[in-house]
């Protein structure tokens, strides 16, 4: 049996944590069904089928929840092998994701990356 990962949230320089409050602008099945997804990626880390999580770029990854026909998007990142570090979260209202929010998980991710 493996080990799950732990869940950590990006906390930026002014110590917001823009994915906490994005979770508490949710209705309470919202945020059960964002949590469901959260703990599940802890289980199975990045062998979830595309459904769930989908492959961005490098070390950038997408959790992808869908509840009432409104999909929500969590980027994130597996710090040092141990740890999912959930960097920026949105409502998806188009087809295809905005480069804008991914550049935000980018520039937050490298902001944390430990130095190699």
């Amino acid at each position: 049996m493996k080990a799950s990962l732990d869940i950590s949230f990006y906390i930026g320089e002014r110590g917001d944590n823009p994915v906490f409050e994005f979770l508490n602008s949710l209705n309470a099945k919202e945020i059960g069904k964002c949590l469901a997804y959260m703990h599940l990626l802890a289980e199975e880390g990045n062998s979830l089928p595309a459904n769930y999580i989908k492959h961005i770029d490098g070390d950038l990854w997408e959790l992808r929840p869908e509840f009432g026909g409104q999909e929500f998007r969590f980027f994130y990142f597996i710090v040092l092998s141990d740890t999912i570090l959930f960097l920026h979260a949105f409502k998806k209202k188009t087809q295809k994701t905005s480069p804008t929010e991914i550049e935000i998980a980018r520039k937050r991710m490298e902001e944390v990356r430990p130095v190699a």
